[in-house]
């Protein structure tokens, strides 16, 4: 059996915290009448110490009061009740005022450099000239392929036979490096295959690229591209 002394020196848990302060604001509330107010400060002096920890720290002497008068004590929990309530105001305030100021900045970002320009674009690829694969006639060619800067929806109508199902759509440079690739996909619209993608530019420069279409595992079918 140990003969340890109690450990008095052990923190409370939150729950008896609360207790003791709840046993405490009703024995200082309660216990202490002093009905004709004897030796009680100034409201004044009470709101200003409720408001701020900082001066009540250096009056000693009113909080030994405090703790011997219970309307003094009352006071004061309501004082600090009413200045805490004002403070979260100023918090919820300003955190508004935040909230407003990163908004409108959004706005003015967005005023100045505007969203990508969603748009649809269609070519018949069958008279597109093609560097590799499906079947572009360069006889009839009509030139390269132009898209505005932004987000193009695409639809690519392929040469009849082409396969359906998954493709890749990409933009390469002149040098066939690979800028930009998305999904893609092919079905039948009509008597031809058509093939539907959602194709991002907004961020290239203007000049001259090749679009690249391809199933999985194959190699780039690929058209000459103006960006403008």
């Amino acid at each position: 059996m140990s003969n340890n002394p109690p450990d008095d020196t052990r923190p409370l848990s939150k729950r008896e915290e609360e207790r003791l302060l709840k046993a405490g604001r009703s024995v200082f509330s309660t216990a202490f009448p002093n009905p004709n107010r004897e030796g009680c400060p100034s409201q004044d002096l009470i709101q200003t110490l409720a408001r701020d920890n900082a001066q009540l720290a250096q009056h000693q002497d009113f909080i030994l009061h405090m703790s011997r008068c219970s309307p003094c004590y009352n006071d004061f929990a309501r004082f600090r009740k009413v200045a805490q309530r004002a403070k979260r105001t100023k918090l919820l305030a300003a955190a508004a005022v935040i909230v407003i100021i990163c908004v409108a900045a959004w706005l003015v970002v967005r005023a100045r450099h505007g969203l990508p320009h969603e748009y649809p674009a269609a070519f018949d690829m069958s008279t597109q000239l093609m560097f590799r694969g499906l079947g572009g006639n360069s006889a009839e060619s009509k030139g390269p392929m132009v898209l505005r800067r932004g987000i193009a929806d695409l639809t690519l109508y392929l040469t009849p036979g082409s396969r359906t199902g998954p493709y890749e759509v990409g933009v390469l440079t002149e040098s066939e490096r690979v800028l930009i690739t998305t999904p893609g996909s092919a079905a039948v619209k009509g008597t031809r295959p058509a093939l539907t993608a959602r194709l991002d530019v907004s961020r290239l420069n203007p000049g001259h690229y090749l679009l690249g279409i391809r199933p999985p595992g194959a190699d780039w079918s690929l058209s000459p591209l103006v960006v403008k």
